[in-house]
């Protein structure tokens, strides 16, 4: 018998290392990627209930005298979250504190939250 299957039996063998490896390649390149990916969005969200969420609300919607940031795009986000670093918004000392010390790729994520709300 197994000289009439050889063939297939040499074929298993060669091909299911193959495809074991070919997963191992393409799911190790891609889980990663997933990963970090929702471990950013994750920090991002934090970070804005943090840093933001307090006065313009959970959603973005606005509260009292400060303004609703929902529909913002990242680059106007961007914009309006280093200005208040500079203490070109509100007169708040607070505000600049909490923003002096957010790092760079802290308030990219922060923009990318935001226009993210709807």
């Amino acid at each position: 018998m197994l000289k009439r299957h050889y063939k297939l039996i040499i074929a298993i063998f060669i091909f299911l290392p193959l495809v074991v490896f070919i997963d191992k390649v393409v799911f190790s390149y891609l889980e990663p990627k997933a990963a970090a990916a929702a471990k950013k969005a994750e920090n991002a969200q934090m970070l804005y209930g943090a840093k933001c969420a307090m006065c313009h609300g959970i959603k973005g919607e606005g509260s009292g005298g400060y303004p609703k940031i929902t529909g913002l795009t990242k680059e106007t986000a961007l914009s309006k979250i280093k200005s208040h670093k500079e203490g070109i918004f509100g007169e708040g000392v607070q505000l600049r504190a909490d923003f002096a010390t957010v790092s760079e790729a802290d308030k990219e994520e922060i923009a990318s939250f935001v226009a993210t709300l709807k």
